[in-house]
């Protein structure tokens, strides 16, 4: 009897992980190079990009945040498919960070905080250790294609002067602390 029970109890348990293991898979929203980005992903980025700009006092109520949420997405997404070419590329070109350099380069940003301030300042970009750690990875991978694929050029500073001076213009930029985004046909009188 007590071999049946477990049998029952051990059969239920595998058809439990088994159901859930062939849950509802997260839509694709992107694929680049056989790797699918998934809707899943795609909310999780979102978020926090979102909440650094919460952080900053955007709001992504109205119509202007529900615009700016949407170009936020997409940029999201481009942003994610530039890391897989990326990747790709890194590892055409046979590049790989040494776990070692993560782990310096994480105990670098940690050494201003004490434990319990570093965890709550990851849970307020929505980020864990972990996702941190790949981040640290992916960056340090993007140094080493920019290094690797750009080490051996170089400009003639005359060339880069006249570059400036014809294209001066182009190249100026402007900041601004606070721009008003007025919905289409309202205008102020």
């Amino acid at each position: 009897m007590r071999k049946t029970i477990r049998l029952f109890l051990v059969s239920v348990l595998i058809l439990g992980l088994l159901l859930v293991g062939c849950g509802k898979k997260s839509e694709v929203v992107g694929e680049v190079d056989g790797v699918e980005i998934t809707r899943d992903q795609l909310d999780v980025k979102v978020e926090q990009a979102k909440m650094m700009f919460e952080a900053q006092g955007f709001s992504f109520e109205g119509d202007n945040g529900t615009k700016m949420l949407e170009y936020l997405e997409r940029d999201v997404l481009d942003q994610m498919i530039q890391e897989v070419v990326l990747r790709a590329e890194a590892a055409k070109q046979g590049l790989q960070v040494d776990k070692k350099e993560i782990e310096e380069q994480l105990a670098s940003i940690k050494k201003p905080y004490d434990e319990e301030t570093f965890q709550k300042l990851l849970k307020q970009q929505n980020l864990t250790e972990e996702t941190l750690k790949e981040n640290i990875e992916f960056q340090m991978l993007v140094d080493q294609l920019f290094n690797k694929v750009t080490g051996n050029v170089s400009v003639p500073e005359q060339e880069i002067k006249d570059y400036f001076t014809s294209n001066k213009e182009a190249l100026i930029q402007y900041k601004a602390s606070h721009i008003l985004i007025q919905p289409e046909g309202d205008t102020e009188d």
